[in-house]
């Protein structure tokens, strides 16, 4: 008689470890069924959009690429380091367009740039750099689609220092970089934020860093892509700027150092291939264009 009860209790034991066993999984699974529900109309929105805004940019670059087209000879075997040079005339309107944004007080234009900013991620973009008496204005031109997309205006009494010298790394760092690089400030005593520092997006840094355009190398771009003749009128200019607007506390003018401008990128991955496909350029890519 104890050896049944023993087994009949064992038997029920184990019957109701399989039911609640059985009840978890049921639950479990329903559970999940009602998540993947719930999150199934999201998902197939988010597609939706995507594969929307994917169509809308393919077919929008493809007439911006009807429009205007650009072809560069280069040997075979040959890695072009250039986006390509600008269309004939694109450049000039580029600079005519901007030119409209000056007023009477800043002057005329006195030298025009096309060069290379690096920003403080170590990405590449391609500025149209225009120079008056009074101001320095930097503008992000799309050659493509013949628009521009950022215009910086930089009043030359307000620049404090011009740094000239090759660039400098960290041990770690991918995406380093040959050749110099100018740094132009224009707030000393104010230091970038952390917040400014991380964000790759960040416009309110009180520093701009160009360098020589890519097209140099080609022949493209000789005497417009380069630091030379733009670091000798900036300077001048920003003297001139100091003698005729004095601001308080830079009595003495700008302050003009010939050191190696630090980056702080300490591995640079997105950097590294940002570059490499060459995405602060506009130009026509196979089927694409921007």
């Amino acid at each position: 008689v104890s050896l049944s009860m023993c087994v009949c209790v064992s038997l029920s034991l184990s019957l109701s470890l399989s039911l609640s066993l059985c009840f978890s999984l049921s639950v479990c699974v329903c559970l999940s069924f009602s998540v993947f529900l719930s999150l199934c109309p999201c998902l197939c929105v988010c597609l939706c959009l995507g594969l929307a805004v994917s169509v809308s940019h393919i077919c929008f670059s493809l007439s911006l690429q009807r429009r205007v087209t650009v072809s560069v000879s280069l040997p075979i075997g040959h890695k072009p380091s250039l986006p390509v040079s600008p269309q004939p005339g694109a450049l000039q309107a580029a600079i005519s367009e901007t030119e409209r944004t000056l007023g009477e007080e800043d002057g005329k234009v006195q030298g025009a740039w096309l060069l290379t900013e690096v920003d403080h991620w170590n990405r590449e973009s391609e500025r149209l750099v225009l120079l008056t008496p009074r101001v320095l204005l930097v503008s992000h031109y799309d050659f493509v689609g013949l628009s521009c997309h950022l215009l910086v205006r930089i009043p030359l009494h307000y620049i404090d220092s011009i740094t000239v010298g090759p660039f400098h790394f960290p041990t770690t760092s991918l995406g380093r970089r040959c050749g110099l690089g100018l740094r132009l400030g224009w707030d000393k005593l104010r230091e970038s934020s952390f917040r400014s520092r991380w964000n790759p997006w960040a416009r309110d840094l009180p520093s701009i860093i160009l360098t020589d355009h890519p097209g140099v190398e080609s022949g493209h771009l000789s005497p417009l892509g380069t630091l030379g003749t733009f670091r000798t009128e900036l300077t001048q200019g920003v003297r001139m700027a100091h003698q005729e607007q004095p601001l308080a506390g830079r009595a003495n003018g700008p302050l003009i150092l010939e050191k190696p401008i630090q980056m702080e990128t300490v591995l640079g991955l997105v950097s590294a291939l940002s570059n490499w496909a060459q995405l602060g350029y506009a130009k026509p890519r196979r089927l694409l264009a921007f």
